[in-house]
């Protein structure tokens, strides 16, 4: 039975997945010896594909977590594994970050932007589904060519709850203020790229005068932003590009409901795109703003 004490922070449900893995402390500690071989294969499989969470110290039936193991005597501090990690892993992983959430011991992979990663048996590995296998001499070939270039990507958007303006109980306008977040994945600085916005004229705020300077012109019943990077992003870099405004009322609202936001990332190796459902992206306390909490402008 699970503890209902311990390891509230965990997910009850896994699913054994690419980005997903568990293990026992008894994978780990064999005959109380720290038997971390398997583990650093795991983890460099994982930095070498799209990284992910590996969960050390729970049992697993199906997908339900079934019980939480006790802590290891000889099990070292979390800073302590990710440096023994790492010295069976060439090039150490430097952004490997390991803590306890009560008995459990989460490990976080990145996807790693000097991939590959050699693990201790000098192979190189990577994770199809649930499993680990060895990775063929063209992917190795081309991972090292990745690593050499710069690799810019749009990593999300943040900050998508909405802020109501009130009138006797009801909205009578709700702003979004998103922020856009890129980040360098490759192994060379980016000097050169662009992130251009393109934006439903109906849900702009035209109040919001600090997209005026960047609006290069409109298609398809969208506002085109333009932002151009003013500084170098380095290998690894994590940058926030913008704040935006999403304006919602009762007039626009079925343009909220059915419509996107596109961006793209122009930069001297590629070109990422990535498309933002409105009504899937922006909520009000979690959920999509309803229609009729803005009745109040539909009657008077």
């Amino acid at each position: 039975m699970i503890n209902s004490d311990a390891n509230k922070a965990l997910p009850r449900i896994l699913k054994l997945s690419q980005r997903v893995d568990w293990r026992s402390y008894n994978d780990i500690f064999k005959s109380r010896q720290l038997n971390i071989d398997d583990l650093a294969k795991r983890v460099a499989a994982m930095a070498n594909t799209v990284g992910g969470i590996i969960y050390i110290g729970i049992q697993v039936k199906k997908t339900q977590v079934v019980t939480f193991e006790p802590i290891p005597e000889i099990c070292p501090t979390p800073q302590e594994l990710a440096h023994q990690i790492n010295q069976l892993i060439e090039p150490p992983i430097s952004n490997l970050n390991l803590y306890f959430i009560d008995s459990t011991l989460v490990v976080e992979v990145p996807q790693s932007p000097i991939r590959p990663h050699q693990s201790d048996n000098y192979r190189y590995y990577k994770r199809v589904g649930t499993k680990i296998m060895g990775m063929e001499e063209f992917e190795i070939r081309n991972l090292y060519f990745e690593s050499q270039q710069s690799k810019l990507q749009i990593v999300g958007i943040t900050n998508l709850q909405g802020i109501p303006m009130m009138s006797g109980g009801f909205f009578e306008q709700m702003k979004f203020y998103p922020r856009i977040h890129i980040q360098n994945m490759g192994g060379q600085v980016e000097r050169f790229y662009k992130v251009e916005i393109g934006i439903p004229s109906a849900l702009v705020d035209e109040t919001f005068t600090v997209l005026h300077k960047y609006l290069k012109g409109y298609e398809k019943d969208k506002n085109i932003y333009a932002i151009k990077g003013e500084d170098p992003l380095f290998q690894g870099e994590y940058k926030t590009l913008i704040e935006l405004v999403i304006k919602l009322d009762e007039s626009n609202y079925q343009v909220f409901i059915g419509s996107d936001i596109e961006i793209n990332l122009y930069s001297s190796q590629q070109v990422h795109r990535q498309t933002y459902a409105c009504s899937e992206w922006f909520h009000y306390q979690g959920q999509i703003p309803l229609q009729s909490a803005f009745v109040k402008k539909l009657t008077e």
